[in-house]
């Protein structure tokens, strides 16, 4: 019988005790979760296999400007527009507990988020969702489609590198044509 990883929010703080990701200075954001889960300044989530939890995971809502993310990403007709914010989803951090890594627990859990944020994108207007990745992991998540964002606004610069995922989920070629129309009408 498979052994089933159970992802839920975290509801109790005493499920986190003696949870070590190998790194000190996520594991002191770790402790600081269930809080600012209460506080709902990001919600905090626990994935459990066999009453133990093996990774933890914070999600927030913020807002950047195109300029903010990358020159790739500024779409034509709003750039230089600085009231323009796009919703992002902030991956605050990803955690696996270090005697559970290497195991593809960290693989399996993005995928899950950058499915589900995908869907919540086809509703929601959530363009990007944005992970501070520690610098050791840059390549790992570069392999899920994540780059490096051009302006790096983040509090532990050097340790980490603020990342971005691009949620578009429409035609590009269509918002070229009417951009282009645009254009063609103002002529």
């Amino acid at each position: 019988m498979k052994e089933t990883v159970k992802v839920e929010l975290l509801k109790d703080p005493e499920c986190l005790m003696g949870f070590s990701c190998g790194e000190p200075s996520i594991d002191e954001l770790i402790k600081k979760a269930y809080y600012e889960t209460l506080l709902e300044k990001g919600y905090t989530h626990v994935a459990i296999l066999n009453n133990r939890v093996i990774a933890v995971y914070q999600i927030a809502f913020i807002t950047l400007s195109a300029e903010e993310i990358s020159e790739d990403t500024n779409d034509h007709n709003w750039s230089g527009n600085s009231e323009l914010r796009y919703g992002c989803l902030l991956i605050h951090y990803l955690a696996v507990e270090k005697t559970c890594q290497h195991r593809k627990i960290g693989s399996t859990i993005l995928n899950g988020i950058l499915k589900e944020i995908s869907l919540l994108g086809r509703k929601w207007p959530v363009r990007f969702i944005i992970i501070d990745a520690v610098n050791d992991l840059v390549s790992w998540y570069k392999s899920f489609g994540f780059e490096p964002i051009r302006q790096m606004a983040v509090e532990n610069a050097g340790f980490t590198t603020r990342m971005y995922y691009d949620c578009y989920h429409h035609d590009r070629a269509e918002l070229e044509r009417y951009e282009e129309a645009c254009i063609n009408d103002l002529i």
